[in-house]
């Protein structure tokens, strides 16, 4: 067990589950002290913009480790996530219980506190915290028992080389542990539906090679006035740097609903095993990229200094212009995906449903934390429907078999993948009409609560 304060954020790592296949590590404290993040005031509670900050952490924390055992049949999606928190003050169980909303329990002889948002906080030894999801009372006991063992448990060797990489230059580190995730016959499919390799049909089986070689991904994050990324993709045999490389990385992400608008603007190249993309973080990008693996909850930090007021209040009025702002900013940064021709963004869709989840509702305004319900609501029901259509369309594909025996060799496979992509562009269609009606009701309802609420404050929402 840790028995001490963590003198560096990968200290962290030996508390998490060694069966995790996905980290991130951040040092808070080296990214607060950035100038990005006080020109942004992502440290500030009495400011409009903290709740906006890309990464939900305790302002109280100096670092943060994330692990997680990700579905890779199923979006990425966590089958589990265990979040470890060095805290520089102690916060006692039962106020982190009152300030989230839930109870007070003791697991394994440790002080535990559930949350409403389906997640247990532990007080671990050497003012650690950890917040566990989901909310499984048995495996959180099974965890602090093996923690109280003191035995040697290790992440894979690849998550610990990911985060040494974390430093006070560069303040976040999230890695995936591809290996031996995926599937051969999944592989097949990724290359046999992309429409890139559809047009240079000759070098599939490379990149099939290539990918089944495929070790784990590291992105980096390096913030100062602003935030540059570096995303290495890991293999065991040395990539070809050609001119399909990224638009294949793309597509690829774009197939898991992972879509990264500002990857098309990166640069690209080999660096001996790996490919490594590396440009700008846009703010909607960092927050996107924050919410791929983030706590489930940070109220008992964000609420730490409030106290219950009464309607109409000073704080009720700041509380409420932050919560409606933060939604706003999220509902901004999908807004902007619209105007792409691509639907690969359930992933996202469904991380912001959850980000609405955990902002803090203490002394905000009734009728807005309904709003706000509702958007998050909006949000799950449009990734919902994205990956509907991605249903569909494996069922509909299903049924279209290729003959690769006739219509000389390569050609013979063109009429099939026509299909195909038509089956596609008609579910992506058929998704896209969910997602614009609930859009366009999702925007009528902030104009609405803006006014109610400007008029009802006398301030400007």
């Amino acid at each position: 067990s840790v028995n001490a304060v963590a003198a560096d954020p990968s200290d962290l790592l030996p508390v998490v589950p060694s069966a995790a296949n996905a980290i991130v590590v951040i040092d808070v404290e080296a990214l607060l002290a950035t100038e990005l993040s006080k020109r942004h005031h992502w440290d500030d509670k009495a400011t409009l913009e903290y709740a906006q900050r890309p990464v939900l952490v305790p302002a109280e924390s100096s670092a943060v480790a994330i692990a997680a055992s990700l579905d890779f049949n199923a979006e990425l999606s966590p089958r589990w996530q265990v979040g470890i928190a060095q805290m520089t003050k102690r916060f006692e169980i039962p106020s982190i219980a009152r300030w989230e909303g839930g109870y007070a329990d003791r697991i394994a002889g440790s002080a535990a506190a559930w949350s409403p948002v389906n997640c247990y906080i532990v007080e671990l030894p050497g003012q650690l915290l950890g917040i566990i999801s989901p909310a499984d009372r048995q495996s959180v006991a099974r965890w602090l028992e093996l923690q109280d063992q003191g035995a040697p448990r290790r992440v894979s060797q690849y998550l610990q080389d990911a985060a040494r990489q974390v430093s006070n230059k560069t303040q976040l580190v999230m890695a995936i542990d591809a290996q031996q995730a995926i599937a051969p016959h999944r592989l097949k499919e990724l290359t046999d539906h992309s429409e890139i390799l559809f047009k240079e049909p000759r070098q599939a089986d490379d990149v099939r090679t290539q990918l089944a070689a495929l070790v784990g991904v590291t992105l980096k994050v390096s913030v100062t006035t602003h935030a540059e990324g570096e995303l290495r993709i890991d293999f065991t045999t040395g990539p070809k740097n050609g001119p399909l490389v990224k638009p294949l990385l793309i597509e690829t992400l774009d197939r898991f609903d992972l879509h990264l608008e500002e990857l098309e603007q990166w640069s690209a190249k080999v660096d001996g095993n790996s490919l490594v993309l590396s440009g700008r973080f846009s703010p909607e990008g960092l927050r996107r990229v924050g919410s791929l693996l983030q706590l489930p909850t940070a109220k008992f930090s964000d609420l730490s200094d409030a106290a219950p007021a009464e309607p109409g209040s000073d704080d009720c009025t700041l509380r409420s212009q932050q919560y409606f702002h933060a939604v706003s900013a999220l509902i901004d940064d999908l807004n902007k995906t619209l105007k792409s021709n691509r639907d690969n963004h359930a992933v996202w869709m469904e991380r912001y449903g959850q980000k609405v989840d955990a902002l803090p509702i203490l002394n905000v305004d009734d009728e807005l934390l309904d709003w706000g319900a509702s958007v998050g609501e909006t949000f799950r029901t449009m990734a919902l429907a994205q990956r509907s259509s991605g249903i569909r369309q494996g069922v509909r594909k299903s049924s279209v078999y290729g003959n690769y025996d006739y219509g000389n060799g390569y050609y013979g496979a063109r009429p099939v993948a026509n299909e195909k992509g038509e089956i596609t562009r008609q579910e992506a269609a058929r998704a896209s009409k969910v997602r614009f009606e609930s859009w366009k009701e999702l925007e009528d309802s902030r104009a609405e609560i803006r006014r109610t609420m400007t008029k009802k404050y006398g301030v400007e929402f």
